[in-house]
This record gives C-alpha cells, structure tokens and sequence, in this order.
C-alpha cells in the first residue's frame, strides 16, 4: 500500500506540495454544541466553561446510560479532577439511570486521576461528596475495599 493510501485510511491528507499533513476532519463538536477545531487556532476553553456544559450535559432530563458514559469518558480525558459539585451531579445522574457499577467505576477513576497526591484530594473529595453518596445509596471504595488492591502487601517504605 502506498503512502498516501496509507494517510488517507487513518484520516489524512498530504497537502499540495506533498511535505505537510492536514487532517481530513478539522472539526469537533464538544458539549454545550461548541465546535473545537483540531488545529492550532483554535479557541481554548476555561475549566470553569467545561465543567459548566458538563454539569449542564449531566443534568438533562432525558440522559440516558450511553450519554453518561460519554460525558464521564470526555471528563476523564481532561487533565483535572473535577471539583466535587461535579461528581455530585454525576453520581446524581448516574443513580437516575440506576447503575451502580458505573457508579463505583467513576469514583475508581476520579480516585485514580488524583495521582500521587491522593492522599491528601481524595479524603477531601469524599468528606464533600458523602453526603451525597448516603443520599443516593452509594458506597464508598474503603466501604467496598476497593480502596487498596485485592492481593496488595504492605508496603514496606511506608
């Protein structure tokens, strides 16, 4: 298979004088139905934005199991933990479609995104988020333990 096949089937598209690359599909569209281009002039959005069409995405009516797991995906790709009004109005919309395993596998992954400083954001988190989570019938990771791996050993520098 020649080169350019080879661009064109994982989506790009040499340019007239054969040297540079563009992609074949500049836009996308994000929540709150603004378009990002995949180019260098595009608008940078602020967190707060984000997490306003995010929270505004969470809290329609009509949101479904699949539109959940979408937002969810998009706020996991973000390099933040989102603030714990966030998680509150994503467990809430969670709990509306009743998953619990989904539930639990966001918190995994909010937990997992506080990286090294877990130990100081993740008791935070969950001291503003519990109530919350009694609320809707949640349990903790700790309560679950998920909290440390099934076959984890103490760790012996700690």
């Amino acid at each position: 298979m020649n080169l350019a096949k080879a661009l064109c089937r994982f989506g790009f598209m040499a340019t007239s004088n054969g040297n540079a690359l563009r992609q074949l599909r500049p836009a996308v569209t994000t929540f709150g139905g603004h378009q990002r281009r995949l180019m260098s002039s595009h608008e940078a959005i602020d967190n707060e934005e984000y997490e306003r069409n995010i929270v505004t995405y969470l809290q329609d009516p009509n949101i479904d199991g699949w539109m959940i797991r979408k937002a969810l995906q998009e706020m996991h790709q973000q390099d933040l933990i989102p603030e714990p009004e966030t998680i509150s109005i994503a467990l809430r919309a969670i709990r509306k479609v009743d998953d619990i395993a989904l539930a639990i596998r966001y918190l995994e992954s909010v937990h997992n995104k506080c990286g090294r400083d877990a130990k100081t954001i993740w008791p935070w988190l969950m001291q503003e988020v519990k109530p919350t989570m009694q609320e809707l019938g949640i349990p903790t990771l700790e309560e679950l333990g998920y909290d440390r791996p099934e076959l984890a050993l103490e760790d012996p520098h700690e």
